[in-house]
């Protein structure tokens, strides 16, 4: 890893955020309030972006973004185009089903890189992570944060932050709509399903070996069939398809090229702090760490 990497305090190198730069994403995550949780703590937060109260059209791509990369861009980016929409936002929660333990990227350090991506997107910095298509200058990127694990409630959280946008429109691989329509997540799975189709639909990407075929043959099941008319598929490169935070996270610790596979920004974050060098909690990363963790003991004490 370059020498770059995260020092004391409010350092983290040329191309990183400092721990005092994460320090108001830390707040804002502390502030969020889960689903039946106490009255007056938002359900959702609006990170960067253009305001999403306008918009008549939504999509949304939920992930750990653990660390974002460049499909998980293209991924949105197509979904935008599909659903025919003015704006789209990446969703992160401080609560991933099957990934309630955070390890990794800090999520004030995703959220941080997702506004990056943001910008790329927007045109605002260099290093896009896909070639840009014409897009109509209305079409906005924006990021959201929440406390809420399920699509169901994801939703909801998204409606009161654009309340004319109607449905939200979904953007998924193929591993997260099997999960979806997995049973062992719910205590009533055609009430929760019900809710979640009432509130959402799906644009469904393929993932490694899955096909289009995969997809027709989940929603050919007796029990999905009445949900099929939420569910569509979606078309990325194959490339994309199987690119995983996973594989970027083994590239980082090995030191490979990243060209391409993560957008310029980035990259040049994952350098500069250190991240994914060592286990959880050692090297560079573990001191950024350390450092926000006394950064906000100190602040909450004043």
């Amino acid at each position: 890893m370059p020498s770059d990497t995260a020092g004391p305090e409010g350092a983290a190198g040329p191309e990183g955020a400092s721990p005092i730069d994460l320090l108001p994403l830390r707040r804002l995550l502390a502030g969020l309030g889960p689903a039946g949780g106490p009255a007056g703590r938002p359900l959702a937060v609006q990170v960067c972006g253009a305001p999403l109260a306008p918009v008549r059209r939504l999509v949304a791509m939920a992930g750990s973004f653990n660390p974002p990369h460049a499909a998980h861009l293209a991924l949105l980016e197509a979904g935008m185009l599909a659903g025919e929409a003015d704006a789209g936002v990446f969703v992160l929660s401080a609560r991933t089903i099957d990934k309630e333990r955070v390890t990794g990227l800090m999520l004030e350090d995703r959220l941080w890189l997702l506004c990056r991506l943001r910008e790329a997107f927007e045109g605002d910095a260099a290093g896009a992570a896909a070639a840009p298509r014409p897009r109509p200058s209305e079409r906005h990127l924006g990021v959201v944060a929440t406390a809420q694990g399920l699509y169901v409630d994801q939703a909801r959280a998204l409606q009161r932050l654009a309340p004319r946008a109607g449905r939200v429109v979904f953007v998924t691989g193929f591993d997260k709509i099997v999960q979806i329509f997995d049973p062992r997540y719910y205590e009533d799975r055609d009430a929760a399903l019900g809710e979640l189709f009432r509130r959402a639909t799906f644009l469904v990407a393929p993932r490694d070996a899955s096909t289009p075929a995969d997809l027709e043959a989940l929603l050919d099941r007796a029990e999905n069939r009445r949900y099929a008319g939420g569910v569509a598929g979606l078309r990325i490169s194959p490339e994309l398809a199987g690119l995983s935070s996973t594989a970027v996270r083994v590239a980082v610790a090995a030191g490979d090229d990243l060209r391409g596979v993560v957008p310029d920004a980035v990259m040049r974050h994952l350098r500069a702090t250190g991240a994914f060098g060592a286990p959880d909690g050692e090297g560079p990363y573990g001191d950024r760490i350390a450092a926000l963790d006394r950064l906000m003991g100190t602040a909450g004490a004043g």
